[in-house]
């Protein structure tokens, strides 16, 4: 008689971690938006109708967070192409 091989015991917690849905703070947004959080804080709160959660952190999905970051590079993509037409030109007289 041979033994069988040993199963995996999944605990009730572990299941609930893998189904949790992934989040990222205003904290990760801003770093992956390239500013500091206080400045996509404050866009934030423009932006959005909501505010933080009760314990005072903004919480957000993948998808949430994809759709903030569009939106916070629009924002910030007229202010870069006026900054291009504003330099000078290397042409001579």
């Amino acid at each position: 008689m041979t033994k069988n091989a040993a199963t995996p015991v999944h605990t009730e917690l572990e299941l609930e971690a893998e189904t949790e849905e992934i989040t990222f703070s205003a904290k990760d947004l801003a770093t992956a938006a390239g500013t500091d959080p206080k400045t996509f804080r404050r866009w934030l709160r423009d932006y959005t109708n909501g505010r933080a959660n009760s314990n005072g952190r903004w919480v957000f999905t993948e998808a949430t967070r994809d759709e903030l970051l569009e939106a916070y590079a629009k924002r910030n993509a007229p202010a870069e192409a006026d900054e291009e037409l504003d330099e000078p030109t290397s042409e001579s007289e």
